[in-house]
């Protein structure tokens, strides 16, 4: 095998004309820094980079509420922290914005998918943060309901302008709620599942603090 134009050496596998294994890190390096240029020239449809990343292993990224989603007009702000081995390994995606999501983890913003909490059986270097970012935004469509949800309250009215993205609720606290109250906030999370359309994939009900 020749080298290429210039001298560059052409790979084969994991070795070069030289014997020598690939620097893997920069390869990686390459891909995510190619990510990030195309996440500022084409951004997903409700997602807007945030500010100029210094450190390229840590970005933000906001996400508007779908269009006729429960979270419809509220932004959020999203925080991808890459380990150096991406694309092997998965980024850990966490809501900056406090956000009441059966999903999302309300202490640490952590998201509730399985390829990103459990990535030996779930996680391929197939997924890119473009099509993490939309399976953030198909959560918020639709939340999933799915077994026990979060100990939080449901998310009934968005205080908008400068909190908007904070969800509060006017109800009792879980830990104090009667029966009544949560058979009603059951039925209340029912009824956001069927007004949905879109459905994330292999999203599951965070438990607090997890």
């Amino acid at each position: 095998m020749a080298p290429g134009v210039g001298g560059a050496l052409r790979l084969r596998g994991t070795t070069t004309t030289t014997g020598a294994r690939p620097d893997m890190s920069r390869l990686w390096t390459t891909r995510l820094q190619k990510e990030l240029e195309g996440l500022w020239a084409d951004p997903p449809e409700w997602c807007v980079p945030g500010a100029d990343a210094t450190d390229l292993f840590h970005w933000q990224v906001i996400v508007v509420g779908p269009r006729g989603s429960p979270y419809d007009g509220g932004v959020f702000a999203v925080r991808f922290k890459f380990p150096r081995h991406y694309p092997l390994k998965p980024p850990k995606v966490t809501f900056a914005t406090k956000v009441y999501h059966p999903n999302i983890d309300p202490r640490t913003g952590r998201v509730c998918l399985d390829f990103l909490t459990d990535s030996k059986h779930w996680w391929t270097p197939a997924w890119t943060v473009d099509k993490i970012l939309l399976a953030l935004v198909s959560l918020l469509h639709e939340p999933v309901m799915d077994g026990r949800a979060i100990s939080t309250p449901t998310p009934r009215t968005s205080t908008g302008g400068r909190d908007s993205g904070t969800w509060r609720s006017r109800g009792p606290r879980p830990w104090s709620t009667p029966r009544r109250h949560r058979r009603r906030r059951r039925r209340r999370q029912r009824q956001l599942q069927r007004r949905s359309v879109v459905r994330s994939p292999g999203a599951f009900p965070c438990a607090v603090g997890s």
